[in-house]
C-alpha cells in the first residue's frame, strides 16, 4: 500500500507544484522578506558653464522676439542660474 498525503490525492491541487507539506515555499519566502528601500534620487548637478551660457543666450533671444514676457525671463533665468 502507497501512503500518499492527503493534499497530494486532491484533483484541483497542481501536479507542477511541488508538496512542502504546509510549509513556505523558498518563492513564498522570497516574496515575504522586506526589499530595500529606494535611493533617493540625488539632486541635478548645476549646468556646465558653456550650456549654461547657450541657455542664457536662448532666452536673450526668446525675450528679444516678444517670445517670452519679462516675468517668464526673470523666472527662467533664475533657473538656469540656479537661484531659487
Amino acid at each position: 500500500m502507497i501512503m500518499v498525503p492527503r493534499q497530494l490525492r486532491r484533483s484541483d491541487f497542481p501536479s507542477s507544484v511541488p508538496y512542502y507539506g504546509g510549509r513556505l515555499t523558498p518563492q513564498m519566502i522570497a516574496g515575504l522578506q522586506p526589499r530595500p528601500a529606494p535611493r533617493p534620487a540625488s539632486p541635478l548637478p548645476p549646468p556646465s558653464q558653456p550650456d549654461q551660457d547657450r541657455q542664457l543666450t536662448t532666452l536673450d533671444e526668446l525675450r528679444a522676439q516678444g517670445v517670452l514676457s519679462e516675468t517668464e525671463y526673470d523666472d527662467l533665468r533664475q533657473r538656469v542660474l540656479g537661484v531659487s
